[in-house]
């Protein structure tokens, strides 16, 4: 039963988020694309990555204590995933260390921040590592205004 009640808010707070995410013009196929990560010459990263792309909602669970950050929940697209890593795609710019929480339709994820890499004015390309992965549940909502 949690499963449709969490679908459910799910899809309330995805309409109710602001979607300001703008991708860059050669990512017209960004939600198409499926399954393994190439691996690249001097990669240095430890697990393969998946690309899965989906519809997200991020907050801020420890942001920057010199950056003023809004309560309101950010709309976010996911980007690929590893074994101890996500790859993400937001509307702004989040610092390294800061802290958010990811909301996804099957996920709930806390992550910290290691990169940010403009791609746009509204488009930034995040990578952050696993704090922890939450079971579906109503605590998954909390401050997202829901």
């Amino acid at each position: 039963m949690l499963g449709n009640d969490y679908t459910d808010q799910f899809n309330q707070v995805v309409e109710s988020v602001h979607w300001a995410i703008e991708l860059p013009d050669d990512w017209e196929n960004f939600f198409s694309e499926r399954g393994e990560c190439n691996a690249y010459s001097g990669d240095a990263r430890q697990h393969r990555r998946m690309k899965a792309r989906s519809y997200g909602v991020l907050v801020f669970e420890e942001p920057w204590k010199a950056v003023c950050r809004s309560d309101e929940p950010v709309g976010i697209y996911s980007k690929d995933f590893s074994l101890r890593g996500c790859g993400f795609v937001s509307p702004i710019q989040i610092y390294p260390e800061e802290v958010v929480r990811l909301v996804l339709s099957t996920l709930c994820l806390t992550l910290k921040v290691v990169r940010c890499r403009r791609l746009n004015a509204h488009c930034y390309d995040v990578g952050s590592i696993l704090i922890r992965q939450s079971a579906l549940s109503d605590e998954a909502f909390v401050g997202l205004g829901n």
